[in-house]
């Protein structure tokens, strides 16, 4: 808002005797015809009398509004060239500067400049982060977040600083974005802490925003554990993995903490919540065959992270075909039962493979090898009645498979294992 617009400077001396020896006032800036902002001004001028030293003139400057009385703003004397400088704030209202000047005998000139002022407002700041609810911690960078707007001045005009009534001046992000955004990273030192952010525009005006903040000593990052699964484990494809972590974060509740499963076959696994006390379960699926690296990451809301890392195989478990018996073979009182059952396994050769054998629910103590074919074979003595046989094959990963069928003793036989009758020797397996 212009307030007074352009008149010529005028002259005007005042003779207190002789008018001759009066003397001289002239202002150099501003110049006539000149727009200066509302707020701080540096007003220069300078002063010259044909018998007085130039130090030893006194200079006085004074503004007023268009119709007001003029308040007195600077005094004191010119230096040895005669130059006399004020820096005063000037208001909006102001229309008019004057300088004058006395010498030693009380001679006086003085010099009279309307002004335009244009009214000028400071920056708009809003600080958003860092909030007075969250702790900080100082060996953290903390976040910080601002807005500013100034209704004079494009964003990349103004200068941001920041102070800690504790650290002083503070090293953060200094320039405004082009839509008024001012964010980055600073650091303070433990205690509480008034921190302000202060903008200032090219007129000089200054905005702030200021916020109480507790900085704590060292955060640390959460105590990470896995529980299950075991170091080596082997868990079937297709099976889930148990997964267990104990987690704990001295700074924050547990259920803050953010807990990552990953693979470096697979990728993520898992997102896993914490529940009190600390622990954090899931059930991992979908994992691919091979041997896996899980890691474990858990990360607090200071963004500090603990890892851990666990080492498993994911298998394929072990193939069995049964041969003989096949399921409702009937046999003879007294006949013992032929088992002829085959083998396979893609991680472990078939001198690693185990053949487990219930009957009607009870494990018999006798453990089956294969041959090198993977054929396993024995023969089983039955009571008259229905039963189930369940035949069990084992790698040397633990990883099992298990089938049954179910057989009757005593009727008519109908079948046959010409199996039993091929294998060399005829003998029993084992």
């Amino acid at each position: 808002m212009i307030l007074s617009l352009w008149l010529v400077a005028c002259t005007q001396q005042v003779d207190v005797s002789d008018p001759e020896r009066a003397p001289v006032a002239v202002v150099l800036s501003p110049s006539e015809g000149s727009e200066i902002p509302s707020g701080p001004a540096t007003f220069l001028g300078q002063v010259e009398d044909a018998e007085t030293p130039a130090e030893q003139l006194f200079a006085t400057w004074s503004l007023a509004p268009a119709d007001g009385v003029f308040r007195d703003v600077c005094k004191g004397f010119a230096d040895a060239e005669g130059m006399v400088q004020c820096t005063t704030d000037v208001a909006p209202e102001d229309a008019r500067l004057r300088l004058q000047v006395v010498d030693r005998a009380g001679y006086r000139d003085q010099v009279l400049l309307d002004l335009a002022v244009r009214a000028v407002a400071a920056p708009v700041v809003t600080l958003t982060e860092p909030s007075t609810l969250r702790r900080a911690w100082r060996n953290l960078p903390i976040r910080v977040r601002a807005t500013v707007t100034d209704a004079d001045h494009d964003p990349g005009e103004l200068v941001a600083s920041w102070i800690s009534d504790l650290d002083g001046p503070v090293e953060g992000p200094t320039t405004v974005a082009g839509d008024g955004s001012l964010t980055g990273a600073l650091r303070l030192t433990e205690g509480q802490h008034r921190l302000t952010l202060a903008v200032t525009d090219p007129d000089g005006e200054r905005g702030a925003a200021t916020v109480q903040l507790a900085v704590g000593g060292d955060n640390l990052p959460p105590t990470l554990r896995i529980d299950a699964p075991v170091a080596a484990a082997v868990v079937a494809l297709g099976s889930p993995v148990p997964f267990k972590a104990w987690v704990r974060d001295d700074e924050a509740p547990d259920e803050t903490v953010a807990v990552v499963v990953t693979s470096q076959l697979d990728g993520v696994v898992a997102e896993v919540p914490v529940a009190g006390p600390g622990f954090a379960e899931a059930a991992l699926a979908g994992l691919t065959l091979g041997a896996h690296t899980l890691t474990v990451t858990a990360t607090d809301v200071d963004d500090q992270v603990a890892t851990a890392t666990v080492a498993i195989v994911v298998g394929q478990a072990p193939t069995i075909d049964v041969v003989c018996p096949v399921a409702g073979t009937t046999d003879a009182v007294g006949e013992p039962i032929d088992v002829v059952v085959d083998l396979a396994d893609e991680r472990s050769g078939p001198g690693k493979l185990q053949l487990f054998v219930d009957i009607d629910g009870s494990r018999q103590t006798t453990i089956y090898k294969p041959d090198v074919d993977g054929r396993a074979f024995t023969r089983v003595s039955l009571a008259p009645g229905t039963h189930t046989l369940a035949f069990t094959v084992q790698d040397e990963d633990a990883l099992q498979t298990s089938v049954s069928v179910d057989v009757t003793v005593g009727g008519t036989p109908n079948q046959t294992c010409p199996a039993m009758d091929a294998i060399l020797g005829g003998a029993s397996g084992g």
